[in-house]
C-alpha cells in the first residue's frame, strides 16, 4: 500500500465479505504519509489471523520493490 486510506477500507471489506474464508491477507505499507498504516493496524487487530502486516524500516521502495519484498 501506498497512501491509499482513500480505498484501502473498501479493498478490505470487498475481501472479507468474500465466500471463499481461506485467504490470508499479506500487506506492506510503503511508506505512506496519510493513515493508511494506522487503518491496516485497526484491521490487523480485528483480525489477527487473516492479516499479515510486514513491518520493517525499508522506508518507500516503489511498487516493483514493495511486492518482491512481500514475497520474500
Amino acid at each position: 500500500t501506498y497512501n491509499g486510506e482513500k480505498y484501502i477500507k473498501n479493498q478490505i471489506n470487498s475481501i472479507i465479505k468474500q465466500q471463499y474464508t481461506k485467504w490470508i491477507l499479506y500487506v506492506r505499507d510503503d511508506g505512506s504519509v496519510d493513515s493508511t498504516k494506522e487503518i491496516l493496524v485497526q484491521y490487523k487487530t480485528k483480525l489477527k489471523e487473516k492479516i499479515i502486516l510486514i513491518e520493517d524500516d525499508l522506508g518507500n521502495l516503489g511498487v516493483n520493490n514493495n511486492i518482491f519484498s512481500i514475497l520474500q
